[in-house]
């Protein structure tokens, strides 16, 4: 395996949420103060967006971590589970038994549950996971904020999705969960500089030699399949360094990454970005004017074509007939301007 072939005390890039996602910088730093002060208020709702992979829950855990003891956060994923579920979920994941099927049980119990965290100390926030806002799901995040709006009980919500979940929460049947909305953070990838960061540093706490397993030209190269999206970056890496240990190479090479790459069917996700043609100048010819010409009317000016939409760094171009997991990240890493374009005059059908 490769951890030995390498010298390694563990393996640097497996997934999960926690820390292992983040590289420290001023918008990380930023977010998990404001992720911990909400963690510890009371009534209050975060949206955490981002595409796929990028660390939405490694991001949310690690502000938890700063805060355990003083704060409790059941996670649930309603991608995942049906919506009568959710409350069941929810009960799980602080440690208590589920209902007896019926949603007022459940519901009971939650509240309950939620009561004895307050009663000793400590402030409970549900995270959960949705890509879409139906009718049923809408029902249950508005009794969670029902619950919220209670005297003496203290609960949180954190949201979390793909970037249209911002627009889609901004319809009138939702208002009372936007109301409540103290906090939206969009999560972002990494940078290319921020990517060999993350490398470097993993394998360093792995006790490993940088420069043999990621240097420079390596970390360019991960990038370039990756698009900066930590789940992506230990994918590569764990297949890539396997591959090496496989070959009983003594060092990571652009050339293994890209037969691992190519050998899961990923292609390089490299931004193309939108060039205008050059403006050219007609030459003039000399003419002679006639006598007593009226002057030349002057030409309309043609109007300048729209520049192309261009996505937010970092984020690819989409491609709806590619279905690898790189063209999945495309089509699910949208802006709030593509989303606006999606549900613009079908805010009834998003709030069902």
């Amino acid at each position: 395996m490769y951890p030995q072939h390498f010298g390694l005390s563990g393996r640097p890039f497996t997934g999960g949420p926690g820390s292992q996602f983040l590289v420290a910088n001023a918008q990380v730093a930023s977010a998990v103060a404001h992720l911990q002060d909400s963690l510890l208020s009371r009534d209050a709702v975060v949206l955490v967006s981002g595409g796929p992979g990028v660390g939405k829950s490694a991001l949310l855990e690690h502000a938890r971590q700063g805060v355990d003891g003083q704060a409790v956060v059941a996670w649930a994923d309603l991608r995942q589970c049906e919506p009568e579920q959710l409350f069941d979920a929810l009960l799980l994941s602080l440690g208590e038994g589920p209902g007896n099927g019926s949603g007022a049980d459940s519901w009971h119990r939650l509240r309950a549950a939620v009561a004895k965290h307050n009663a000793e100390d400590r402030s409970v926030t549900a995270a959960i996971d949705v890509n879409g806002i139906t009718l049923e799901r809408a029902k249950r995040l508005l009794r969670l904020a029902y619950l919220m709006g209670e005297p003496g009980s203290q609960l949180n919500l954190v949201l979390q999705g793909p970037h249209t979940l911002h627009k889609l929460l901004d319809v009138p049947g939702l208002i009372a969960l936007r109301q409540r909305v103290v906090y939206r953070h969009r999560v972002r990838p990494l940078s290319q500089t921020e990517t060999m960061d993350y490398l470097v540093q993993r394998v360093q706490e792995a006790g490993g030699d940088a420069q043999t397993i990621c240097n420079a030209e390596v970390a360019r190269k991960v990038f370039a399949y990756v698009a900066g999206v930590p789940r992506l970056i230990n994918t590569l890496m764990e297949a890539a360094l396997a591959e090496a240990a496989a070959r009983q190479d003594d060092a990571l090479t652009e050339e293994i990454v890209d037969r691992v790459a190519n050998a899961l069917g990923w292609k390089p996700m490299v931004r193309r970005t939108a060039q205008r043609p050059p403006a050219t100048a007609a030459a003039p010819t000399a003419t002679a004017a006639p006598a007593k010409a009226s002057p030349p009317s002057q030409p309309t000016p043609a109007a300048a074509p729209p520049p192309a939409y261009e996505p937010p760094p970092g984020v690819p171009e989409m491609n709806p007939s590619d279905t690898s997991a790189t063209g999945m990240l495309r089509l699910e890493d949208l802006d709030d301007r593509f989303a606006e374009s999606v549900f613009a005059g079908d805010e009834e059908t998003s709030a069902a």
